[in-house]
């Protein structure tokens, strides 16, 4: 029995191409994020910084707090390598309809590669912030490069959107995915760019530095990134 369904999932992958790496690509993006809530993780238990008018305090802050805030960078960036995998599998299904999906998916993976990249350069700034307070002991340096960290992933919020919203018209009309996942994309899509102009908040809840990034944007992404990885994985069963 067992021969005869291996036999049955091999004609399977036979006759659609690049099935198993699709399935690969969809644990890769289980894989995200569980990163994501490793790192996440990191961050929380350094607690939240103090004020930011307190120079001393947040070098004192960043120093002491060090390995915690390194470690979820860190972290962070396993969680972007597997998305890197993940979306590679997202866009080799995007094209299959070919013609203008074709062109459609290649701007929505560049979107979001670029998007990656920018959160990448995002975090090694924030490492840059914690090396700067140990061995500078420099606030105001200190406080730029932890500014420049939120403001850069900030950015990237932008280039997301995009994707998200190209993944969603994508998806609910050609139904490379299960549709309910073009939905989720489309929300998280409104989520980043509610999230955007939180840029000229200041240091308030709806700012740059504030939770209601967090809320508008990460939380509807992991919703997206969770299903269309379930979705890519259950492709065995179709």
């Amino acid at each position: 029995m067992s021969a005869a369904i291996a036999s049955r999932a091999a004609e399977r992958d036979a006759t659609q191409p690049g099935e198993t790496f699709v399935r690969l690509a969809g644990w890769a993006g289980i894989g995200a994020l569980l990163a994501y809530f490793v790192a996440f993780g990191f961050y929380l238990l350094a607690g939240p910084p103090p004020a930011f008018t307190d120079g001393g305090r947040f070098v004192a802050y960043a120093g002491d707090h060090g390995a915690l805030i390194i470690s979820a960078a860190l972290a962070f960036g396993v969680d972007f390598a597997f998305l890197f995998v993940w979306f590679t599998g997202v866009r080799d299904l995007l094209r299959r309809p070919g013609g203008v999906w074709t062109s459609i998916s290649d701007i929505a993976t560049y979107a979001y590669f670029a998007g990656v990249a920018i959160a990448m350069v995002g975090f090694g700034a924030l490492i840059g912030a914690v090396v700067s307070a140990q061995v500078l002991g420099d606030p105001a340096v200190t406080r730029a490069l932890w500014f420049g960290s939120f403001s850069v992933l900030h950015i990237s919020l932008l280039p997301l959107a995009l994707t998200q919203a190209i993944y969603a018209v994508a998806v609910l009309r050609t139904g490379a995915l299960s549709r309910w996942t073009g939905w989720l994309g489309a929300i998280a899509a409104l989520g980043a760019v509610a999230a955007a102009p939180a840029a000229y908040g200041g240091a308030g809840f709806y700012s740059t530095l504030g939770l209601a990034s967090v809320l508008l944007s990460d939380l509807p992404s992991l919703a997206w990134n969770l299903g269309a990885a379930i979705s890519m994985i259950r492709r065995r069963a179709t």
